[in-house]
Parts: C-alpha cells; structure tokens; sequence
C-alpha cells in the first residue's frame, strides 16, 4: 500500500468502523458502520469524492482523509468523551482519555 492510500477495499478493523461513520455523518452512508471496508463502502467513498471535487477512485487517500476531517472530528471527540480510564481502546496502546482529536487522526 502506497504512502497516498490510507484506506481501501478489503480492509477491515476500528479505522475503517471510523471511515463508515464519518460517511454516514457527511450524509452518503446509511447503513450502520460494519467495519469492513466492501463494495457499498468504496461506492459511498466515491460518492463522497464526487461531491466533493476529489479523484473518484473508491480510496480514502490523504486528500479524501482531509476532506473527511471535520465529520472526524466530530467522531473522535465523541469517542475521546465517552472513554474512561481502563475502558477498551480504538488501538493497543493507545490511550483516549485527555487524547486530542489532531493526535488521534494520526492513527488514521
């Protein structure tokens, strides 16, 4: 996987549970996120390329990430919120309680 693909088909896992949210929040995902990144996954990232002026390719790259960024955010203080201390986390090792938002999009 290149440096500019981030996420793509056939992946799996908390991120792409993040991409599927953030879609639904951006308003082109209705279905709950499963955490697998198939086929309706790729269509509404493409959808999403589409309206927002972005390469149409189906991959959340740097620039769909950017894009993407602010229903992120929106994602990850909620999680930042309702995590407590000893609470399962997004990723081994990574503690979200008092975690910033811009440092947890580093794991994105």
């Amino acid at each position: 996987m290149s440096q500019a693909e981030i996420l793509k088909e056939g992946m799996s896992g908390p991120a792409v549970r993040a991409l599927q949210q953030a879609l639904i929040n951006a308003g082109v995902r209705s279905e709950a996120p499963s955490g697998d990144y198939d086929e309706a996954t790729t269509r509404e990232v493409r959808e999403f390329q589409h309206k927002n002026g972005i390469t149409e390719d189906g991959i959340v790259g740097v620039e769909t990430l950017a894009r993407l960024g602010e229903y992120l955010e929106v994602l990850l203080s909620e999680v930042a919120a309702d995590q407590k201390p000893g609470m399962s986390q997004a990723r081994p090792g990574l503690p979200w309680t008092g975690l910033s938002v811009k440092k947890a999009k580093q794991y994105f």
